[in-house]
């Protein structure tokens, strides 16, 4: 599931009232976008998707993402004779960690993406039924995010003696958290001509301004890669018109403290203090400290220290808690690895940052 940081906590039932909200990327930035495309062997979608993949993994803390992308199903000639919508659902996944350039993003969307569209004829509830996912009546299965992108032509319709408008039914449901849809648009001679986008969202866990100010770290990220599409995920910059200032001016500044002093202070402070609740028991505050103790001396005497960074690849439990406190308190840095992630995306994320210890289970 992916975790978006929302205003209501996620019913145990969705009861599908939603919203949206309408907003456009502008043509000078349109044209940025198809050049980035160009420059990396990419279609817009590709980059849009990566955009978009990178603003829910900064979002949710997470650096794997599942978006849900719907895809015109009339693969087979045997299909031209029926009248119909024929769609499947494709599953896109990504790893927007942030230490990553956004160009490296980029491409694995774009190989990724491609696999997913060669394979494209393979019914959905297959793929379901394949994953075998935990059922829950909140959410869905395998994706909680759909993005959707059109780049045709606009319906126009001509009846003698009528003025014909093509519009936008807003049914005021929401079938997922969220829904992005994207239409291409070009002026007559085919010259970029901007982006018209709509936001849908889950009203039982958004509220509107929410909505508006996630569309506009949206375009953040977008205007962030066009400018600079080498710079890491961690580093765009997510800042609205409408966020307040980072820094007050003239502010005194106030002490500062380590996560390792922050965390020592609450255990002398309380030491008996229930600290974890997990599914094997729970510990109190003095026990971790003293368990993170140990595990940091050993670190220590392997050479671990400042300028360090130390993979922790341990599935969330009492000892990753020890684990990721005894490398604070050596000074280094942590990097979480899920550990069920395949091998080869762990090994990248090992290499990129020289590692030469890390804790597993």
């Amino acid at each position: 599931t992916l975790e978006l940081p929302t205003d209501r906590p996620r019913p145990a039932a969705p009861s599908h009232r939603g919203g949206a909200h309408d907003f456009h990327i502008d043509d000078d930035l349109h044209q940025q976008l198809l050049a980035l495309a160009s420059d990396t062997s990419a279609s817009l979608f590709m980059v849009l998707h990566a955009a978009l993949s990178a603003l829910l993994g900064r979002l949710a803390d997470s650096d794997d993402v599942a978006i849900g992308s719907p895809i015109a199903g009339r693969g087979h000639r045997a299909l031209d004779g029926l009248v119909g919508m024929f769609v499947n659902t494709l599953v896109l996944r990504s790893t927007p960690a942030p230490h990553v350039p956004f160009t490296d993003l980029l491409r694995e969307v774009r190989d990724h993406d491609l696999e997913a569209f060669a394979r494209a004829d393979v019914p959905f509830e297959r793929v379901v039924d394949a994953v075998a996912p935990e059922r829950s009546t909140s959410r869905h299965p395998l994706f909680q995010v759909v993005l959707s992108f059109e780049n045709l032509a606009p319906v126009r319709v001509e009846m003698a003696g009528l003025d014909v408008e093509v519009a936008e039914i807003d049914s005021g449901t929401a079938k997922f958290d969220l829904t992005l849809q994207l239409s291409e648009r070009t002026t007559v001679d085919g010259r970029p001509d901007g982006v018209d986008a709509r936001l849908g969202y889950a009203r039982d866990l958004f509220d509107d301004a929410t909505a508006a100010t996630m569309a506009q770290r949206l375009v953040s990220v977008m205007r962030s890669v066009a400018v600079d599409p080498t710079r890491a995920i961690g580093d765009i910059d997510l800042s609205t018109s409408t966020d307040g200032p980072a820094v007050v001016a003239g502010a005194a500044a106030g002490p500062t403290s380590s996560l390792a002093d922050i965390l020592v202070a609450a255990a002398r402070r309380d030491p008996s203090a229930t600290a974890v609740v997990a599914a094997d028991g729970s510990v109190t505050y003095g026990e971790l400290d003293d368990a993170s103790d140990l595990l940091a001396h050993a670190l220590i005497a392997e050479g671990v220290g400042p300028e360090s960074i130390v993979p922790v690849c341990l599935e969330r439990s009492i000892d990753s808690i020890v684990a990721t406190w005894a490398v604070t308190k050596t000074g280094a840095a942590f990097l979480p690895v899920d550990p069920r992630y395949p091998a080869d995306p762990i090994e990248r994320m090992v290499t990129d940052v020289a590692a030469s210890l890390g804790i597993a289970a």
